[in-house]
């Protein structure tokens, strides 16, 4: 898997739009690892968790709907291709 990872990074660096969009996840990476790491050692206070929770599954949907969109716009370009 990382080794694919690391392809994908390598072949698209080239072009900003991919660029762009490794970025993002980078970010997405850098921000969860924290979080994952305070619930896992429930360092979290408990009346914080309804409120964390809350905002990950809010940002979990809207990565779900990017990766439904990106998918159908992979099946379209293919079928258009």
């Amino acid at each position: 898997m990382l080794l694919g990872l690391a392809g994908s990074l390598w072949l698209g660096w080239s072009d900003v739009q991919q660029r762009y969009l490794w970025g993002v996840a980078l970010v997405c990476i850098i921000d969860n690892g924290p979080m994952n790491s305070q619930f896992v050692s429930k360092s979290i206070p408990p009346d914080r968790v309804a409120a964390v929770l809350s905002i990950r599954l809010m940002l979990h949907a809207v990565r779900i709907v990017l990766g439904l969109i990106a998918s159908a716009m992979g099946v379209i370009a293919v079928y258009l291709g």
